[in-house]
């Protein structure tokens, strides 16, 4: 299949990414010796770009088999270019290189990304790539095509930013207390995580985001909300004694020397008893109906708002901080994740671009550019949750995040389209 000349829809983002560990090329090139001159130019223009390439003639170790440095090349690279040529089906070699990376691309997600240089037959085991048509186009313009493609392919794998997504978890945790009191939960952030987990937090904001945590109604007293049970368990217990005294009180009282006041005092005792008893049952039952159906979960839900509301103030600069913070209180925990919209904003941009209805719902007054971080500001304000609600493999996602939620332009998208 043929792939038609792309659209800059991803110009913003044509800058090569950083290799991961254990990677030395972006592109590894499968081409004939027939082709090298070409080959040549293509790598040249490539790494003015910044894409370190692979190819044969510069990069394979002597005295080792072809295999050996083809596999390697493969191992150490991230996409492989296929330089489509008459020549190239007759070559055996090169054959072996398409049927390892096609085994390859099934089983690590490697990518293949053929381009067609000149009229030509395409080999049987990539009639299910799309290709690069460029058999009209001057040598010196192929690698623009080329790195569309590769950006195309890096975004959709999560390889242009391979962090996104990623998440570290900062956890409350019980400070010490004087005797019989319950553990009041603070938080404190290690800086040395900060640093380990490469998150741009500034010492301000890893305080700020303690002060606004710690300062809390919810974190004030979420002692009680986790030792709730432990506490109606105490209350309980703490009404066995005060009944005893009771009922030994009544029975002193009541119970009179002759055999009516006798029985009558037994009877004040008896149903005094059964009604201590199914008090000490109601109360737990009480307790619970309170926390389930007595506001007790709006309170939380509130005091979460609360908290996330306050946190606006570092969110606001994802746009260079590149991360999210979220408060998640059944964990009793902050997440901090990270998160590129640089993707998602120039997606959504050029979609508004093309599409006059997700156009006509942006903002009219301001530019286009503005519109659309006025309009992600907006949407994270009201549902910062969106950034770490889970949805993936259920639900497609156009920029791969690790921690399985659906990209930001796609929830904007469908946002605006309803």
């Amino acid at each position: 299949m043929a792939s038609n000349e792309l659209p800059r829809e991803y110009e913003e983002l044509r800058s090569a990414p950083d290799l991961p560990f254990g990677k030395n090329y972006h592109i590894f090139v499968c081409y004939t010796r027939e082709n090298l001159n070409e080959v040549c130019i293509i790598v040249e223009n490539l790494e003015k770009e910044g894409y370190r390439c692979c190819y044969y003639e510069r990069d394979f170790t002597a005295g080792q088999s072809v295999l050996e440095n083809t596999d390697q090349a493969m191992n150490k690279s991230l996409h492989m270019l296929v330089i489509l040529s008459e020549d190239l089906s007759t070559q055996p070699f090169v054959i072996h290189e398409i049927q390892e990376a096609r085994h390859k691309s099934i089983s690590d997600g490697y990518s293949i990304i053929p381009i067609k240089i000149e009229p030509c037959t395409v080999p049987e085991c990539l009639k299910s790539i799309t290709w690069i048509e460029a058999s009209d186009d001057d040598v010196n313009c192929m690698h623009d095509k080329i790195i569309d493609a590769v950006v195309r392919n890096d975004i959709a794998s999560g390889l242009k930013y391979p962090s996104n997504g990623e998440t570290s978890f900062f956890f409350c945790n019980p400070g010490k207390t004087f005797a019989m009191s319950l553990p009041r939960f603070r938080l404190e952030i290690d800086p040395m995580k900060l640093l380990q987990n490469e998150l741009q937090l500034t010492m301000e904001d890893k305080n700020d985001i303690e002060t606004i945590l710690n300062g809390s109604f919810l974190m004030k007293n979420m002692h009680i909300i986790v030792y709730f049970t432990r506490i109606t368990l105490l209350v309980c217990a703490s009404s066995i004694p005060l009944i005893i005294a009771v009922l030994m009180l009544l029975m002193v009282t009541t119970l009179g020397r002759n055999a009516e006041d006798a029985a009558r005092g037994s009877a004040v005792v008896f149903y005094t008893f059964i009604c201590s008893v199914l008090l000490m049952l109601a109360l737990p039952l009480a307790f619970g109906a309170c926390k389930k159906f007595g506001g007790f979960e709006n309170v939380i839900k509130k005091g979460k708002e609360a908290i996330q509301r306050r946190l606006w103030k570092i969110n606001r600069r994802y746009k260079t901080s590149h991360l999210f913070v979220l408060f998640q209180h059944n964990t009793r925990c902050i997440k901090i994740i990270k998160y590129n919209t640089k993707p998602c904003r120039t997606y959504l941009l050029r979609r508004c671009e093309k599409n006059e209805k997700l156009k006509d719902k942006l903002d009219a007054s301001l530019p286009i550019e503005e519109a659309i971080d006025v309009l992600f500001d907006n949407f994270l304000r009201n549902d910062i949750q969106s950034v770490d609600r889970i949805v993936w493999p259920t639900r497609p996602t156009r920029h791969f995040l690790k921690n399985g939620a659906q990209c930001l332009c796609m929830q904007i998208e469908q946002y605006l389209s309803h």
